[in-house]
């Protein structure tokens, strides 16, 4: 697992918490819930969402012994007990719901579903510490995490594809592309014709790019760099760019995906496709072609 070359040392400046998270649609429908509210009444569902508010509002886990049973409980109102929510929260724990182990071994309420969603969500971020004790996941994946207490490993070097691309670096923080930030949009219709064209345009556009140079390559991005539209929507272009060259996306073929993809808009179906592509372990061939593919079945 890759950490990086110095620890986090300013960690305890920087807020580990999310802003967000998901809930699954069947939440309440849960056998687990209904047995709750079955039991322990409707605020015992709703006392679930507020636990796991808590833990993501701090870190991927939150200590829970004496003090904070009485704090939760305070801020919840006077309609929660101390003995109502300890009740509730063991209850949870006994059904899988948190991990028994980390809970009685570690006094910590957390799961693997939580660390899995915490840590996809956290990519982004710079540096996250994390303690060995407390994982239940593979963390080898991430490659921002820092395990405190052990030695950082050595970083393998990395190719440098853009001079082979013929694009000018970019220094971008925000390059990786985060589940989070892709669209999650039902797919639309289907449109074999138009994409067809378009193929037969990339394929011709792709050859002629196989002779363009360098300078052509740069020149290039930086037309599209200098044509990113002021319309207030926040976008990562340069992301993009380095993203499509991360992916060999021949230079004749990015200002039509750039367009498609509105420039890099934060939360746009095109990061989707690409994060589909990094993780496809090889088996997409043409990623031009695929992007194009799955940008046109959302404007169907």
């Amino acid at each position: 697992m890759y950490k990086p070359d110095k620890p986090c040392r300013r960690m305890n400046l920087l807020t580990t918490g999310l802003d967000f998270f998901y809930v699954d649609v069947n939440f309440f429908d849960s056998d687990l819930m209904v047995i709750l509210e079955t039991k322990y009444g409707c605020k015992a569902a709703l006392l679930a969402i507020k636990l796991i508010s808590k833990i993501y509002g701090e870190n991927y886990f939150y200590r829970w012994g004496e003090d904070e049973l009485m704090l939760f409980t305070h801020k919840l109102g006077g309609d929660y007990t101390v003995e109502y929510v300890k009740e509730v929260v063991e209850a949870l724990v006994s059904r899988g719901f948190f991990d028994k182990g980390c809970y009685e071994e570690q006094g910590i309420l957390t799961s693997a579903a939580i660390q899995l969603h915490y840590f996809e969500a956290s990519q982004r971020r710079k540096c996250v510490q994390v303690e060995r004790a407390y994982l239940l996941i593979d963390i080898k994946k991430y490659k921002n995490l820092s395990v405190k207490g052990e030695a950082p490993e050595v970083k393998e070097p990395e190719i440098n594809r853009s001079a082979e691309s013929g694009v000018s670096p970019v220094n971008v923080p925000n390059v990786d592309i985060l589940s989070e930030n892709v669209d999650i949009l039902g797919e639309n219709a289907y449109i074999p014709e138009q994409m067809k064209r378009n193929e037969i345009e990339m394929e011709t556009s792709s050859s002629k790019s196989s002779s363009a140079g360098t300078p052509g390559g740069v020149k290039r991005d930086e037309e599209i760099l200098s044509s990113i539209p002021r319309d207030g929507v926040k976008r990562n272009t340069e992301g993009l760019l380095l993203a499509l060259d991360g992916l060999r996306i021949p230079v004749a073929d990015r200002p039509k995906l750039i367009r498609m993809g509105n420039w890099g808009a934060i939360g746009h179906p095109i990061w989707k496709a690409i994060y589909e592509v990094n993780n496809s372990g090889g088996r997409i061939t043409q990623p031009a072609k695929f992007i194009y593919s799955r940008l046109m079945k959302r404007t169907g």
